[in-house]
């Protein structure tokens, strides 16, 4: 039984290289590339009043209130025609 497409076997066609390795390139550990990582002794603490405020517009939410169907108040003013 013959297997088709097989290339014949020869040697490789690119040139082996022989030495040693290179060490691993080091990747960033920190999650900024502007700011150095914080060390596990240091600690920061923000003061809130340093932001800004900003100012959220608020909605009051009632749970007494009771869903309403949407009515057009045109349809309440008019009146049917008396007889």
């Amino acid at each position: 039984m013959e297997v088709p497409n097989v290339p014949p076997a020869g040697p490789p066609k690119r040139r082996l290289f022989k030495g040693t390795l290179k060490p691993l390139s080091t990747r960033p550990t920190g999650k900024s590339y502007t700011l150095a990582p914080a060390s596990i002794s240091e600690v920061v603490i923000k003061d809130a009043a340093g932001r800004p405020a900003t100012r959220c517009p608020s909605t009051a939410i009632s749970s007494t209130a009771v869903p309403q169907p949407f009515v057009d108040p045109a349809v309440l003013q008019r009146r049917p025609p008396s007889s």
